[in-house]
């Protein structure tokens, strides 16, 4: 959390003098006394030990676990209920206990429902009162009592607070307390007591959430899980890869949303899409359905998991990828014309309308990834400087091995130059358009598609292979990344689609609001990927294109580092927020484009206009005021253009430091049989995590602040493979990989189900967490357990003058007592009366954070 810095006192470099900022906060604290009441409370503040952070990774929608993993904040709830009954309660009442305080809406009525005397129900809700104030007031001893207060619901504000601060050695105290307990069950509130309570253990006992990257894709929860991010009291996000493709769908781009289409279709998630964020897909089923008639598209049927519980064992395990038949094919989607079924309770009729679910997704998916294909084609054709060429495929395909005839392909196609923009544009709009009728005659396009040997590609190292599919009827051999009409038609729906669903605008927004590409805190530099590097441990430098704040122009820029991820999140936010839609939206958008130059607008207008005559070699004109609004119009779209392009290739780019390989094998893997081709080669930095030195580099280059001489690195993207022996722990724990498979489809891979980091003020130490089971497990008492592992134990407690907000306090203080002394020498009056708006600014942003 940020705080106000003190933007001049000696030695500092800002522009606004000592005096204009001690002016400042006279209005905050218009005497000596408001100064000095504050100092005191600031100051003490520092001698309160470090609050408790914790780090979540790659959640890609698994929404059950992310939610309990929260609940239970990664074991800490239960660290503290062993702490004080570990000998007291049998582990039967702790496990009890535990549930009770992670759900307790659920485990409530659970434990009340077979006790039938009232005098027996109201002595165990009195009972569990006690213990959950018990381990609430141990939790809260990390906060002063204000923002404890502050945290309480209105409802029971009073008397949660009298409870939390008991003092159980006063005898008459402690009666006072007891009388307070029993009015509050014997008036029926007591349940509602309970679960009040433990909300509050809840938020108190994490206080600074870190997700670090991919909340979307895999999972059929990623809206949920972004729901209950909007309502965590104090969280921030580094972006991952998958994150970034949703906002560039959000935005507009074209291959990011034909991307997260066909992503969601692989591993059967429709729920996000048409339920989270309705998001039509009738169009696409009608026109795969249509065009893949005859073609069962089986290198596309989706990812489809069958769970198995191993009683002997324990716990569950999930298959590995398996083929789809009528016997083991099921549907966890919530679409309106896609049906669901119990894999424990189906009939033979459901079974076979659920293999026609499997089939007509495999087609939707087949034809997104076409369409994926040559949305992709055309950006890197007109990025060259991408330097991606080698990710074309479709123009590769030998279509001279077909034998028969030539597949038929309509007249009527949208060129290369139909997608002049990365946005919708005049040519390709996102506004609504009726469908219309299939440009295909699906016995033709079925009989012609079919050949007597199977195509071949030529790869760009050369090398040939033997295509798995051979049906290509919507790739036009002579311009093979040409939209049909239906193709333009659907993927134009679907960007309007996106662009203008309320709630996924709103999750993006949030995201966009709190969410970074990386984040330094508490000694933690925090980033989803990686920094890519050379061959020999060096920062890699990468060019990445830039528009010129002189010119307005596209140019190559090369950058490495913490400037490389500095340039590209203000690219990124370009693409989202800058918009050149009309003109009623420039005034905006230049608003957001201002800072970021240090001359005004029209200066940079002039220049252009300058420049752009200079190498005209003719003489300049006066420049208008429309030259002016044409000139930065063109400046705002090139920069929004650009921004939208950049979506992707943070995506997918070798060089991306969200991607970190070589290349994204998406065509290999659906078309091509050989493991090589579709190997993708890591980015040297992961061969160097365990390399001290690097990891040193790394840290330096991004100035990194030490917390208690403290520096780590918290990555994640790449899966930990426990189960081969992999460690998260690298050079020596100063780097730590917390990917350990929280996605489903991963932990087959893993052998877990993912890591979560916690950060206390007495040490550093990850989780590594079991397959979560569900929610109706941890009710009916069942124990989720987590192996800890410690990382790092801290010489001393930290405390919150050793933590970034610490030092902001510490700034703060300085502050005061420079204003104090201002007061006392009469360089500032105080200010005796107040109008009651200035009154309100009291309420400091230190206050409500403590």
């Amino acid at each position: 959390m940020s705080f106000d810095p003190l933007s001049s006192i000696e030695g500092s470099k800002e522009t606004v003098s000592l005096m204009q900022y001690l002016k400042s906060l006279q209005y905050t604290f218009p005497n000596e006394d408001f100064a000095s009441t504050e100092l005191i409370n600031l100051s003490a503040v520092l001698a309160l030990p470090k609050a408790t952070e914790q780090f979540i990774s790659d959640i890609h929608g698994e929404f059950e676990a992310f939610d309990f993993f929260l609940r239970s904040a990664s074991g800490n709830v239960r660290k503290k209920i062993e702490k004080m009954w570990s000998f007291s309660l049998p582990k039967s009442q702790r496990n009890a206990l535990a549930a009770l305080i992670y759900y307790p809406e659920e485990k409530l009525p659970l434990l009340l429902e077979d006790i039938e005397e009232e005098e027996d129900r109201r002595e165990l809700l009195c009972t569990l009162i006690y213990q959950v104030v018990v381990i609430s007031r141990l939790i809260s001893t990390k906060y002063t009592r204000s923002k404890v207060y502050k945290m309480l619901p209105d409802r029971f504000k009073y008397i949660m607070d009298e409870l939390l601060n008991e003092q159980e050695k006063d005898k008459d105290k402690s009666r006072y307390y007891t009388a307070i307990i029993q009015s509050v069950v014997s008036v029926g509130q007591g349940p509602e007591l309970i679960i009040a309570l433990c909300h509050l253990i809840q938020k108190l006992a994490v206080d600074k959430l870190h997700i670090v990257g991919d909340v979307f894709d895999r999972g059929s929860g990623a809206h949920l899980c972004m729901n209950t991010l909007m309502q965590y009291h104090d969280v921030d996000i580094q972006w991952g890869n998958h994150d970034v493709l949703w906002l560039g769908a959000c935005a507009g781009s074209l291959p990011c949303v034909a991307c997260a289409v066909r992503i969601s279709l692989r591993y059967m998630n429709l729920e996000t899409l048409e339920v989270g964020y309705g998001i039509n897909l009738l169009p696409l089923a009608r026109m795969a359905s249509e065009i893949y008639a005859d073609d069962p598209c089986e290198r596309f049927q989706p990812k489809v998991r069958r769970r198995m519980f191993d009683s002997s064992e324990d716990h569950h395990k999930f298959e590995s990828d398996i083929k789809v038949t009528s016997s083991t094919s099921s549907s966890t989607s919530s679409s309106p014309y896609f049906t669901t079924g119990d894999e424990e309770d189906v009939d033979e009729s459901g079974d076979e309308v659920m293999m026609r679910d499997v089939e007509l997704v495999s087609k939707m998916q087949k034809a997104i990834a076409i369409i994926q294909f040559k949305l992709e084609g055309q950006l890197i054709e007109r990025r060259h400087i991408f330097n991606m060429t080698n990710r074309n495929m479709l123009h590769r395909i030998n279509f001279e091995d077909c034998q028969g005839p030539d597949p038929i392909i309509t007249s009527t196609t949208v060129d290369s130059e139909g997608l002049t923009g990365p946005a919708c544009s005049s040519k390709l709009s996102c506004e609504p358009k009726a469908t219309s009728d299939l440009l295909y005659d699906p016995s033709q396009a079925s009989s012609s598609s079919s050949t007597t040997k199977a195509l071949t590609i030529t790869l760009p190292n050369g090398s040939t292979h033997d295509l798995l599919d051979s049906n290509f009827p919507t790739v036009d051999p002579t311009d093979p990344y040409a939209l049909t009409q239906e193709e333009k038609d659907v993927i134009q729906q679907l960007c309007y689609a996106f662009t203008h669903s309320p709630q996924l605008e709103k999750h993006c927004k949030f995201l966009m609001d709190k969410g970074s590409l990386y984040k330094c805190y508490n000694g933690a530099l925090l980033f989803h990927g990686c920094v890519p590097l050379d061959t020999d441990g060096k920062l890699s430098e990468v060019t990445i294109p830039h528009i010129s704040d002189i010119t307005g122009k596209e140019e190559g820029i090369t950058l490495k580092g913490k400037a490389l991820y500095d340039t590209l999140e203000r690219q990124l936010r370009d693409g989202f927020f800058l918009t050149n839609r009309s003109d009623d939206h420039l005034s905006a958008s230049l608003e957001i484009v201002a800072p970021t130059s240090s001359f005004s607008f029209s200066q940079r207008a002039r220049d252009a206009k300058e420049a752009h005559c200079k190498v005209e070699d003719s003489s300049c004109s006066v420049l208008t005021l429309e030259d002016n609004k044409r000139i930065l119009k063109q400046y705002v779209k090139n920069r929004k253009d650009l921004g939208l392009d950049m979506f992707f290739w943070c995506w997918c780019s070798p060089k991306s430091p969200l991607f970190g390989r070589s290349h994204m094998a998406t065509f290999e893997g659906h078309f091509i049989a050989d493991k090589k081709a579709k190997k993708e080669i890591p980015d040297p930095f992961f061969s160097y995590r365990d390399d001290e030195t690097v990891v040193d580099s790394i840290i330096a280059d991004f100035e990194v602040p030490s917390m208690g001489g403290i520096k780590y690195v918290v990555t994640g993207h790449t899966p930990v493979k426990v189960k081969k022996g992999e460690q998260p722990m690298k050079a020596g724990g100063k780097m730590l990989c917390i990917d350990g498979g929280f996605s489903r489809a991963y932990q087959p891979t893993t052998g877990i189900a993912g890591f979560t980091l916690v950060c206390d003020s007495h040490e550093l130490f990850l989780c590594q967490h079991k397959p979560f089971t569900g929610k109706k497990d941890v009710i009916h008492g069942k124990q989720v357990t987590s192996r800890l592992v410690k990382v790092t134990e801290f010489p001393e407690r930290l405390m919150i003058k050793d933590t970034d907000d610490g030092h902001a306090i510490t700034e703060r203080i300085e502050a005061l007592k420079k204003l104090m002394l201002a007061y006392q020498t009469g360089e500032l009056k105080p200010i005796k009366k107040m109008r009651k708006k200035k009154l309100l600014k009291f309420k400091t942003h230190l206050g409500k954070r403590f």
